[in-house]
């Protein structure tokens, strides 16, 4: 059931071009890798309650895996962020042994076995849109919204500083999305600021605050806004 949410002519695409830079049995193996990976944030999506809409590979980039509706408490965010490395470092851990019984038999699988180890320890770096960054903001966000933006700004600008300190245009693409992701979310914190600095707006109820919080943030969708609405009523309680 899982497997479905991949898309295949995505899968294909990415592991060719990884074919044709190397070879076959690398394609073959950090497409797996891969997959694996994002296996374990469907998985978490799923045991959460949460629709998937789809797991997207982007060629020489990574993989995505994007739910149909929003996570409903900031620890969901958290464990299904990290499930993606967990799972991924388990069978890395596990590929590790088999190369380890074989005495080292197989150069392919060590290589195999790096890069696995590379690819989930760089998602659990704090960056967003990394996994890492998602945790640091739920983390965040879960202390107040103030520290969440604050948190949010910091990794963001980290990410872009190194990028340019390093010349790594792979961080450079990730800090600019993390941006993008910061000023939609440090718009949506500042816009609910000013709605609940009114004396009358504060004597409101947990509904009516999330409700007003809803209207001071874009529409996703409806699962999505309503998934929102639940948790900002029960923290806002």
């Amino acid at each position: 059931v899982a497997l479905k949410a991949f898309k295949p002519g995505l899968v294909v695409a990415s592991a060719a071009i990884w074919g044709i830079l190397t070879s076959w049995e690398f394609a073959v193996g950090i497409t797996l890798s891969m997959m694996v990976h994002e296996l374990g944030h469907v998985f978490a999506m799923r045991r959460a309650g949460l629709q998937v809409r789809g797991v997207y590979f982007l060629p020489l980039i990574g993989a995505a895996t994007v739910p149909e509706d929003m996570w409903r408490t900031r620890r969901q965010q958290a464990d299904i962020a990290l499930a993606g490395p967990l799972t991924g470092l388990a069978v890395t851990a596990i590929l590790a042994g088999i190369d380890a019984g074989t005495n080292y038999a197989y150069p392919v699988l060590g290589v195999l076995v790096a890069w696995g180890a590379l690819l989930n320890l760089l998602n659990l770096l704090p960056v967003n849109p990394l996994d890492g960054g998602r945790i640091l903001s739920a983390i965040g966000y879960s202390l107040g919204s103030g520290i969440g933006v604050a948190v949010s700004a910091a990794v963001v600008l980290v990410a872009l500083a190194l990028a340019w300190t390093f010349h790594i245009s792979l961080l450079a693409f990730v800090g600019t999305i993390g941006l993008i992701e910061f000023v939609g979310q440090a718009g949506t914190t500042l816009r609910f600021r000013r709605i609940v600095s009114s004396p009358r707006v504060a004597r409101l109820s947990p509904m009516g605050l999330a409700t007003l919080k809803g209207l001071a943030r874009p529409s996703i969708s409806e699962e999505a806004d309503q998934a929102h609405f639940e948790m900002e009523r029960r923290q806002t309680k």
